[in-house]
């Protein structure tokens, strides 16, 4: 099963499923530039099923190796009932996709987007480019607080998504001399 990519569909800085919890120095550019309580369909946003963007990420970590480098496509597997905790200097680019719980708490500078299938916290030193969606299907809120700084920018969601676009494309026919 196979779609398209389409920067369209990433329409905020920061999208969630649930309720999204602001506290302390948080700054979402454009303001207003949030939505809360969305229906997030990763096909449809993407073009491409969640193992399909596995499958083809260009880097793959779990929560106890995960690291440098960023770029591409990067898929984190975090185990369930834990929690990634990104408490240093992180640096990337392109398409972040954390499957499990996530805390932001160190310096983290990433363009592009970042996709948590699971409860989503950020704090310390946080600045986004690009757009940041959080799937989850608990009751638990999306919070930011900290210095926390969400850049809602078309052009790096456009090149985010450059390397998923060939991730849906199908063979239909194939011809043999």
């Amino acid at each position: 099963k196979t779609g398209s990519t389409n920067p369209a569909k990433f329409q905020y800085g920061i999208e969630t499923t649930t309720e999204l919890e602001i506290k302390g120095s948080v700054d979402i550019n454009p303001n207003n530039s949030f939505k809360e309580f969305s229906t997030l369909d990763f096909f449809d946003l993407f073009g491409v099923t969640k193992a399909q963007m596995q499958a083809g990420a260009t880097h793959s970590y779990t929560a106890s190796n995960f690291g440098a480098p960023v770029d591409g496509i990067t898929w984190v597997e975090v185990p369930s009932g834990e929690t990634l905790n990104v408490s240093g200097n992180l640096s990337g680019s392109g398409v972040l996709v954390i499957n499990g719980n996530t805390r932001f708490s160190g310096n983290v500078v990433f363009d592009g987007i970042i996709y948590v299938i699971g409860t989503l916290t950020m704090t310390g030193n946080v600045t986004t480019t690009g757009s940041v969606l959080a799937e989850s299907s608990t009751t638990v809120d999306t919070t930011i607080t900290g210095n926390v700084t969400i850049n809602y920018d078309t052009s790096e969601i456009t090149a985010a998504l450059g390397p998923v676009a060939p991730l849906n494309k199908q063979i239909v026919s194939w011809k043999s001399d």
